[in-house]
């Protein structure tokens, strides 16, 4: 795969799929940005976050988690899920919501072994004012659109603007041949047994419970699978 800050286009089978599917998705997380102040902060997830993610700028609603799939999550947003259910080696998957007039500070991911993908849901007007930098690369997000990148270079992230930026954002297992990816698998077993995750992981089983009392079963919303292309 290289080693690029960011990847060009097509470099993944499944971006046009997922960049086709980016309306459905959207409305689910329009879904979700209405109960915004329900929604966790990353460092309310995560609380390791804690130097990047402060107060509740960040608020991050998670359907996958370090491999787990959140049911209740999951259930409310079923297109999407059905969407994520085609992307191999996916680790994580979560709407990211970034309020008006904030920064995410620069820092850089922990193992080449992922690679980061943002699909661009709920971007502001004035899209050049809100934008990522990775490495020595800058970018913003267009609706619709997939933007791949190694967050293993200091990146960071402005939004510059007066209105809410909101992405679909996934992290997932690079491809790697043998031995890289046997040493890889075997660092997230180890890692997944660290607190980094499993006290991440317990935070989001509680809000889970908490969501469950927003939106009970029978409110649940039923879509069919996505029509391929």
């Amino acid at each position: 795969m290289g080693d690029p800050e960011v990847f060009e286009p097509g470099c993944f089978s499944w971006e046009t799929e997922l960049s086709s599917h980016w309306r459905a998705i959207r409305a689910e997380a329009e879904a979700v940005l209405a109960l915004r102040e329900e929604v966790p902060s990353f460092h309310e997830v995560s609380p390791d976050q804690y130097r990047i993610s402060q107060g509740d700028f960040w608020k991050t609603f998670w359907l996958r988690g370090f491999g787990q799939r959140s049911e209740i999550c999951s259930a409310f947003c079923p297109v999407t899920d059905r969407v994520l259910e085609r992307i191999p080696g996916l680790e994580n998957a979560l709407f990211s919501m970034l309020s008006p007039g904030s920064h995410i500070v620069a820092h850089k991911g922990v193992s080449k072994g992922i690679i980061n993908c943002h699909l661009g849901l709920l971007v502001p007007e004035k899209k050049e004012r809100c934008r990522m930098r990775v490495g020595s690369s800058y970018f913003h997000w267009e609706e619709g659109e997939v933007r791949i990148f190694d967050d293993t270079y200091s990146h960071e992230v402005w939004n510059d603007t007066d209105q809410e930026r909101v992405v679909l954002m996934l992290q997932f297992r690079r491809p790697l041949r043998a031995p890289g990816a046997q040493i890889r698998d075997f660092f997230f077993e180890v890692l997944k047994r660290t607190p980094y995750v499993t006290v991440a992981l317990e935070n989001q089983r509680r809000f889970e419970e908490h969501f469950k009392t927003l939106v009970p079963p029978d409110g649940l919303p039923q879509a069919p699978p996505p029509a391929a292309g």
